[in-house]
């Protein structure tokens, strides 16, 4: 639960947090989980974070059943930070066989802006944009 404050009202509001530990052929290229045990003082300063709850007849709903629920988190990649890059996660369930797993769609919303002055020395993430199947152990 996380104050949240505009000019005409001051509340709360639920937020969802996490970290990642992304390890490609055996090498762990990043791993954001430490921070997940901490308590940071915005949710933006954490790398999986937000509250926005889909319904089934937006956008990124292949498969969608009816009142299947989906959630919106932003992504931050502390180690690429490419000026006007944006991204999002959307999470849904996908259990089967009486496993628990999420299906993750992780999508680049605006690519981002080039500087001729300051050229970026990244074009991607450390985490490729994909599908995943998140898988409970």
């Amino acid at each position: 639960m996380q104050p949240y404050s505009d000019n005409a009202i001051t509340c709360y509001q639920d937020i969802l947090i996490g970290g990642y530990k992304y390890v490609e052929n055996g090498v762990e290229k990043i791993n954001t989980l430490p921070l997940v045990s901490q308590n940071l003082p915005h949710s933006y300063d954490y790398s999986i974070f937000g509250n926005l709850l889909l319904p089934p007849t937006t956008e990124y709903c292949t498969g969608c059943v009816p009142n299947m629920r989906r959630v919106h988190l932003a992504f931050r990649d502390p180690d690429r930070d490419i000026p006007g890059m944006e991204s999002k996660m959307v999470f849904a369930r996908a259990d089967s066989g009486g496993v628990q797993k999420l299906l993750l769609q992780f999508i680049v919303t605006s690519g981002g802006y080039d500087d001729v002055t300051d050229p970026r020395p990244y074009d991607e993430y450390t985490v490729p944009f994909g599908e995943y199947l998140l898988v409970k152990q």
